[in-house]
C-alpha cells in the first residue's frame, strides 16, 4: 500500500490522458450493459491506487464481471518475487474500479500490446506484456515483456 501512497497523482492522470487519447475512438463508459457481445480493449482504472488494468475479450461486459468475481488463490496473489510483484486485477472489487474505458476493434492481441506498453509500469496491473499468444515465442515475449516493481527501497 506505501507503493501506491507514494505514486504521483497528477503523474498517473497524465499518463492515463495520454493513454485515452492515443486512439480516437476510445470512449469511457457508465454503464457494462452496453459492452454485452462488444469485442475490444477495455482500461479498468483504479484511481484511489493510481492504477489501470488493460484487457481484451470479445464481450467486455462478462470478462470485467469475471475480474471482478475472480478470487485469486493465496499463492497466485504475487508474481514473482515478494520485491517485485505486481497484484493481480482480480485482487480488487468493482468498487475499486472508479471508470472504464472502451475501444470496439476486432484487433485484440496487437491493439492491447500497444496499450500494455504505453503506459508506465508503475501505474498498471498488468504482469505480463499484452497481444495474443498464439506460438511458443509469443509467450516467450509476453513473459520477458513483463512488468515488475522494486519494493526494496
Amino acid at each position: 500500500m506505501a507503493f501506491f501512497r507514494n505514486l504521483s497523482k497528477e503523474d498517473f492522470e497524465t499518463a492515463l490522458q495520454n493513454l485515452v487519447k492515443s486512439k480516437r475512438h476510445i470512449k469511457q463508459i457508465y454503464d457494462l450493459n452496453i459492452c454485452k457481445e462488444v469485442s475490444g480493449i477495455y482500461i479498468m482504472v483504479l484511481d484511489e491506487y493510481k492504477q489501470v488494468y488493460i484487457g481484451q475479450s470479445s464481450d467486455i461486459k462478462k470478462r470485467i464481471m469475471r475480474h471482478w468475481s475472480a478470487r485469486k488463490e493465496f499463492d497466485r496473489l504475487l508474481f514473482g518475487d515478494v520485491e517485485d510483484s505486481v497484484l493481480s486485477i482480480d485482487s480488487f472489487g468493482a468498487l475499486d474500479t472508479t471508470r472504464i474505458f472502451v475501444l470496439e476493434t476486432d484487433a485484440l492481441g496487437k491493439t492491447e500490446r500497444l496499450f500494455v506498453n504505453k503506459m508506465p509500469g508503475q501505474y498498471k496491473l498488468n504482469r505480463i506484456g499484452g497481444g495474443d499468444v498464439d506460438a511458443p515465442q509469443d509467450f516467450i515475449r509476453v513473459l520477458a515483456e513483463g512488468n515488475r516493481r522494486d519494493f526494496k527501497e
